[in-house]
């Protein structure tokens, strides 16, 4: 079931969810405006990190939601209002990516608005992706030309102006950057690990060293730096794009900075361990490590880290 592409219709894309299921959607833009360009385009999603997609040219209108604001006695109220002035704008098309109950809330106010879902499961999603285990971002896709988008590039689409040039002048030493953060404590990769990978990198390729953190990681970071790296400042997710522009190669672990560093185009080891890269591994130049099962105890040893590194070398020409 489309839409008619030559008609002004209202569509909003809502993505509530974690940043990485934020930026893993962000191909469906893509061939929502392809397939549907006269459509009023409209992309809601966390506050802040809504300067991330911030483009003129890739959505019409830029909706961010404060669910902070919506904790507590006072925050329930909040979020009523919010989310019943969102509903009476009269969309038409609506396509659910993430944000668990409040979604669900949101459409219960809109019962003749078509739905779109990237999850098989959806209940509200009367139009739905026909395969569950692919890729989080073609199942997107998958809805997105439900509703008559056109294309299947997987690529993540950052804002323009996010775009940086990576090519090093004389002299400049490598940057690599480090991420041992995740949302899952069983994803974070012990930071001992960390510490001797960022060892060898510093006397292998005599690069400058810098270890990320995000809310609540600054303790783990910290037990990597050493006197072979430093420590990043603290930053909002903007800031930390343009940190991340500027750096040679990443090497993370399943998280939201580890998607965002592939939608800038930085090169990236990708250290995998519950989650199915199948599923959530970035596009790009992605290098995969992976143990099965948690590897916050151990998981994959340092060596194979290191390799992949090595066979990461272009990046550090």
């Amino acid at each position: 079931m489309g839409i008619d592409g030559s008609a002004k219709q209202r569509i909003l894309v809502v993505s509530w969810g974690l940043l990485g299921d934020t930026i893993m959607c962000t191909p469906a833009l893509r061939a929502l405006r392809k397939g549907l360009p006269q459509a009023h385009l409209a992309f809601s999603c966390h506050a802040q990190w809504a300067g991330l997609f911030q483009d003129p040219s890739h959505i019409d209108e830029l909706i961010p939601v404060h669910r902070r604001n919506w904790k507590g006695l006072r925050g329930w109220f909040k979020r009523i209002r919010d989310l019943d002035a969102l509903a009476r704008r009269g969309w038409d098309v609506v396509l659910d990516f993430g944000g668990g109950g409040d979604v669900r809330r949101f459409l219960d106010r809109m019962p003749g608005v078509v739905v779109a879902g990237s999850h098989p499961r959806r209940e509200r999603a009367i139009l739905t992706p026909s395969r569950e285990w692919v890729h989080q971002s073609d199942r997107c896709l998958e809805a997105a030309r439900l509703v008559g988008g056109q294309g299947e590039d997987r690529s993540y689409q950052l804002a323009g102006h996010l775009a940086a040039s990576r090519q090093r002048q004389p002299g400049q030493a490598r940057r690599i950057a480090i991420n041992p953060g995740a949302g899952d404590s069983k994803k974070r990769w012990p930071a001992e690990r960390f510490r001797a990978v960022a060892v060898h990198l510093r006397e292998c390729y005599d690069a400058e060293i810098i270890v990320l953190w995000g809310p609540g990681e600054r303790e783990i970071a910290e037990g990597i730096v050493g006197k072979d790296s430093e420590l990043a400042p603290p930053t909002t997710p903007l800031e930390l794009a343009g940190l991340l522009s500027s750096v040679d190669l990443l090497i993370s672990g399943d998280s939201g900075p580890m998607h965002l560093a592939a939608g800038l185009g930085c090169p990236l080891v990708a250290l995998f361990s519950t989650a199915d890269p199948a599923v959530y591994l970035p596009p790009g130049n992605t290098l995969l490590v992976r143990h099965k099962g948690r590897i916050d105890l151990g998981g994959m040893p340092v060596e194979s880290v290191i390799e992949a590194v090595e066979a990461m070398r272009g990046a550090l020409k």
